[in-house]
């Protein structure tokens, strides 16, 4: 079994209006990975963006709410 913790700092590489601040916030992923066979694989993941204000910006994402989202995922192979 192995846990993985990746954290990602996100930053425009556009130059962006009405003086916002390049960087655009910072994701933190955790994943687990179990091996039950050789063939059977099961890993699980979860992510979380906790962005600043220049992603809600009309320039950049224009999105609604854009201090914290989340995202959670499985696949068994």
């Amino acid at each position: 079994m192995t846990l993985n913790l990746d954290i990602h700092g996100f930053e425009s590489a556009a130059e962006l209006n009405n003086n916002l601040d390049s960087y655009l916030g910072t994701e933190v992923d955790f994943k687990l990975n179990y091996k039950f066979t050789k063939l059977i694989n099961v890993e699980g993941g979860y992510s979380v963006m906790a962005a600043k204000n220049t992603m809600a910006s009309a320039a950049v994402k224009n999105v609604t709410n854009p201090r914290f989202n989340s995202t959670m995922g499985i696949c068994i192979a």
